[in-house]
């Protein structure tokens, strides 16, 4: 768990909130990633993934169903590895516009890959599937199978208008020494008022503990 844990998170710490962030909060973000010059410290970086729930369609077997599109742009994740069939495949993701999906997807709509999906305005080619996301549960694809596109993209779908429910999320990968855990606590309670978030490895780590410690007790009980 200790040494998987940012595998799991994608991130060194994560900022979510319910809406766009406010200016005050990208510029938290940004003076978190700030280089330092004087402590020969440089600069870390961010990757946004906006989560929403959207109908996809492909036209060629006229298949609908319900699903979870996750725009990410900024080379998510920073730790761990996303597979996908065919291989390599998260690497084109931003260069060829197209998308990536659960497997269940393909099976659900009756469709391959090549074929369009389109997601509200926007179509795109399902360039392949994902096999393996860090942090993700396997609960999570029951809501709906996921659908990856880039950031870019996200406009031209005409999806996120005022009131839309999505989930902003920026993952931050912080400078060689720094530590998350301090940051953290210092801007927990402010970025409350905000109605925003922040987690870090350390939270994750701690509740994969928890919850195989529970699991472990319930088994020898068992």
């Amino acid at each position: 768990v200790a040494e998987q844990a940012r595998a799991l998170l994608g991130a060194d710490l994560t900022i979510t909130s319910r809406q766009k962030f406010s200016p005050r909060v990208e510029a938290l973000i940004d003076s978190l990633i700030a280089p330092d010059s004087t402590k020969g410290r440089p600069a870390g970086r961010r990757a946004l993934v906006v989560t929403f729930a959207a109908m996809g369609f492909v036209p060629r077997t006229s298949g609908v169903r319900l699903v979870q599109v996750r725009a990410t742009e900024g080379g998510f994740p920073f730790y761990g590895e996303i597979t996908t069939d065919p291989a390599d495949r998260w690497r084109d993701l931003g260069s060829e516009d197209g998308a990536l999906v659960d497997p269940a997807l393909l099976t659900g709509l009756g469709a391959r890959v090549g074929d369009s999906l389109s997601i509200g305005n926007g179509r795109f080619r399902i360039l392949g599937t994902v096999l393996n996301v860090p942090g993700d549960v396997g609960a999570a694809s029951a809501f709906g199978p996921r659908v990856f596109i880039p950031a870019g993209s996200l406009d031209r779908t005409g999806l996120l208008q005022f009131g839309s429910r999505a989930e902003y999320a920026a993952f931050l990968r912080l400078a060689p020494g720094v530590p998350a855990q301090p940051i953290r606590e210092k801007y927990r309670q402010p970025l409350r008022t905000e109605r925003v978030g922040i987690r870090t490895v350390e939270d994750d780590r701690s509740d994969l503990t928890d919850t195989l410690s529970r699991l472990g007790n319930y088994l020898g009980l068992v």
